[in-house]
């Protein structure tokens, strides 16, 4: 508990409360968006999956017709639950098909369609643009997931897959797909970043009070 005199006090508080607001945002987890990583695009080979850190609650990319995307996720824990959605463009036409299979594995994969396939298989059409999967992890999973999304055919599908950090009691993704593009809802404003915008107007107010007694 500390006290503050004058201007100088609420100084003083404003700097301290924008300090922790600004640890506590760039704590908090973000979403691994595909066209923020090196060359716009996930990693296409099983060698040398693209990483997702402790720090990723969510990842948002495209795909298409003999395309994979390959996932290592580490910190993840026993019993969490891994969400896909998948969504075909808005302006598609009656012929369109889009689809594929999602593999996992615990270990690295040997060759492009090692792992345990995850059911039901991916497929839009014309009839189904949207289609959600998800995947339980053991109990007792401990290490690394590795992760391949295996697109078989179709252009300009849109995926999302949330949800993996709420078991760690970080915010689960609330995904919104529409046409090739992934939005994320946002985040509630941080009680601390509340505390910084009081701590300004009590500045301004104290600033105002001081021209007019002078």
């Amino acid at each position: 508990m500390f006290r503050t005199h004058g201007a100088a006090g609420v100084a003083a508080a404003v700097s301290f409360a924008a300090a922790f607001a600004i640890s506590t945002v760039s704590a908090q987890a973000t979403t691994l968006w595909e066209s923020d990583v090196a060359g716009g695009e996930f990693s296409a080979d099983y060698r040398a999956p693209s990483q997702v850190g402790a720090d990723v609650t969510a990842i948002g990319g495209t795909g298409g017709a003999s395309s994979d995307d390959y996932f290592a996720f580490s910190g993840l824990e026993g019993g969490t639950s891994l969400s896909f959605s998948f969504r075909a463009p808005e302006d598609i036409g009656y012929s369109y098909s889009a689809g594929g299979v999602i593999l996992w594995n615990t270990s690295p994969f040997n060759y492009e369609w090692d792992g345990t396939r995850v059911d039901p298989q991916i497929q839009l059409d014309w009839n189904t643009r949207t289609q959600t999967v998800a995947l339980d992890l053991p109990d007792d999973f401990l290490g690394t997931l590795y992760l391949a999304l295996n697109f078989t055919h179709g252009e300009n599908l849109t995926y999302e897959i949330g949800d993996f950090r709420a078991s760690a009691g970080l915010p689960r993704a609330d995904a919104v797909s529409s046409g090739t593009s992934v939005a994320i809802a946002a985040v509630p404003v941080p009680a601390p970043l509340l505390l910084l915008g009081s701590s300004l107007v009590g500045l301004g107010l104290l600033r105002r009070r001081a021209r007019r007694a002078s």
